[in-house]
């Protein structure tokens, strides 16, 4: 599995905010850390990164997408590799899925650390939007991962007859 081009937005499409580009490399650093990943003691695999929570202006809810491609694990390209070309990204028995979630923000009326500009902002908003968020991704990631591991059984299970 492989988990590239994340990008937010505000829900309408007005805005969009690149994250980690095509390579897996962070685009906006003020933003995301570099994505990592690891597998557990049962061989899940899980891709992380921490990002500071911001909302966009309008709407409190932030929309959060990513491309996951099911690859075999000794296949899974290096993370942030510019050597990485698209064909090998797309060769034959892969699979490509785009995955959305979203989060809502919410702001306390006296929350002296919101900017006017979000999209600028060096700063979380508080600290526990960021720990909501870092555990909604930790879900996604579980989900992706069983997904992955349940395609991987049935190609096997497909390609042994």
């Amino acid at each position: 599995m492989f988990v590239h081009s994340c990008f937010a937005t505000d829900g309408k499409g007005d805005t969009k905010v690149q994250m980690i580009d095509e390579n897996g490399c962070v685009i906006r650093r003020e933003f995301a850390s570099p994505l990592h990943r690891a597998k557990d003691s049962e061989n899940m695999m899980f891709y992380y990164l921490m990002i500071k929570a911001f909302k966009f202006p309008g709407p409190d809810d932030v929309y959060f997408s990513c491309t996951i491609e099911f690859t075999p694990m000794i296949k899974a390209p290096n993370i942030c590799s510019k050597l990485r070309r698209r064909r090998e990204i797309l060769e034959e028995g892969m699979s490509e899925m785009r995955l959305f979630d979203s989060v809502s923000v919410e702001l306390d009326d006296g929350d002296t650390n919101v900017k006017t500009d979000p999209l600028k902002s060096e700063d979380c908003d508080t600290e526990k939007h960021l720990y909501i968020l870092v555990i909604c991704i930790l879900l996604v990631s579980t989900t992706l991962s069983l997904f992955s591991n349940l395609y991987q059984y049935i190609r096997a299970q497909y390609n042994k007859r």
